[in-house]
């Protein structure tokens, strides 16, 4: 009987890689990333809750077409009257009224969103954080942390999505002081060697003399990860 079941189940895990390889054209997560994403993972609550919400119907189908590009008006009103909150014209970057300290930011499945870019940011956010630590910089990063959606509903989703600590804009200064230009210039001159970059200077703020950098989506098209 299990003889006449493997050839079955081969064939049912060869499909699913052409449907996701070559119909959606969803790009997988280098194993050694997804090894380090999951010393980042969420912890067991925030997942059981995450997993709660993504399993209703009516949230994994809107966000499996806002993850494949379709249908994304209705989609986007579908999820806001589920509780999820946008901001502006994305819809890979949201919130919901159930986790008011966080911010999602997932991949797409085809298109320049990536979700490898999208993993990148936990990394960024990492060096950066310890970059600025040696220097003795008064550098603030948001915490990143990942967290792995289910994949064994009937719509496709994301592989992973970042949560982002969610940081209090308001108060903020008006400029930079000249000493905070260049503790950021020298923070993104020590990234960029190893193909790290900080993102575009919008994301980066301060706020009581305290300089955050609010976003770490990598700019160049690589990113060194631990061995």
């Amino acid at each position: 009987m299990i003889k006449k079941q493997a050839p079955c189940l081969l064939i049912t895990i060869l499909m699913l890689i052409f449907y996701n390889s070559f119909i959606l054209g969803r790009q997988q997560i280098p194993d050694y990333v997804m090894a380090y994403l999951k010393k980042h993972e969420v912890d067991a609550e925030l997942k059981k809750e995450l997993d709660a919400l993504l399993s209703q119907p009516e949230v994994y189908r809107a966000l499996s077409q806002i993850y494949r590009e379709t249908n994304i008006s209705q989609a986007k009103k579908q999820l806001k009257q589920a509780g999820f909150i946008f901001t502006g014209i994305k819809t890979h970057i949201f919130k919901h009224k159930l986790f008011p300290h966080y911010i999602f930011k997932m991949g797409q499945c085809t298109g320049k969103k990536t979700e490898i870019k999208c993993a990148n940011r936990i990394r960024m956010a990492e060096l950066i954080r310890e970059t600025a630590a040696e220097l003795n910089y008064a550098i603030i990063v948001p915490e990143k942390q990942c967290y792995f959606p289910p994949q064994d509903l009937p719509d496709l989703l994301p592989q992973i999505i970042v949560v982002a600590e969610k940081i209090d804009l308001s108060g903020r200064d008006k400029e930079l002081t000249p000493k905070q230009k260049e503790e950021c210039k020298t923070i993104q001159q020590i990234t960029k060697i190893v193909d790290l970059a900080l993102t575009r200077r919008v994301n980066t703020m301060s706020r009581h003399g305290i300089v955050y950098i609010i976003d770490t989506e990598e700019v160049l098209k690589r990113v060194s990860y631990p061995n």
